[in-house]
């Protein structure tokens, strides 16, 4: 109540939020860093922690077969999950995920079969050949009960992606924003404990 003048939007269009910033279109951003220009100008940037993820399948799956995967190997399964896929790219593309050298199209990712919900994601990747892309908190059970299998692909292991705050350089340190972080980072440092 204390700040009920400030509102919070979700707002998936990650790609845009730099140029957002810049215009002054909203205050603050939590996004991805690789998702922010190498050297931002006129933003700073405030480490959260790291979101780690995995590609995922169940166990008995037919890459599972495969002694050395690769990810060409990838492209005859389709994906599960509801995926933004300008930023999936830009995200797969700056760990090196080279979708033209290792014959991947982009219709591999346009084809995934779109669920937003975690449990009817999970659910198809464990009952189909469907491969999924998913974070390490929510799945560290299923993987610890033999329900879902990390995927060991020879040239991309794991996602490791940091997760910042990003905000104007001007921008006044105090009041809400200083609130805004000190929420945020309890939320990350709950979420990632022991991942760092």
């Amino acid at each position: 109540d204390k700040y009920s003048d400030r509102r919070v939007v979700v707002d998936h269009d990650l790609l845009y939020l730099y140029q957002r910033l810049l215009n002054d279109e909203v205050d603050v951003g939590v996004t991805m860093r690789v998702l922010l220009p190498p050297n931002p100008d006129g933003i700073t940037i405030q480490r959260l922690g790291t979101w780690r993820a995995h590609f995922v399948c169940r166990p008995g799956h037919p890459l599972t077969n495969i002694g050395i995967l690769n990810i060409s190997d990838l492209r005859h399964y389709p994906l599960a999950g509801d995926y933004n896929l300008p930023v999936l790219i830009k995200i797969l593309e700056a760990y090196h995920f080279n979708f033209g050298q290792w014959g991947l199209i982009s219709g591999w990712l346009m084809s995934a079969t779109q669920l937003n919900d975690f449990d009817e994601m999970t659910n198809l990747v464990k009952s189909s050949d469907h491969i999924a892309i998913l974070p390490d908190d929510l799945i560290s059970g299923d993987l610890f009960n033999h329900q879902l299998v990390k995927l060991d692909i020879a040239e991309f292991r794991d996602l490791n992606l940091e997760v910042v705050c990003a905000f104007k350089d001007r921008q006044d340190r105090g009041g809400p924003l200083k609130s805004f972080f000190e929420i945020v980072k309890i939320i990350e440092d709950d979420r990632h404990r022991g991942d760092d």
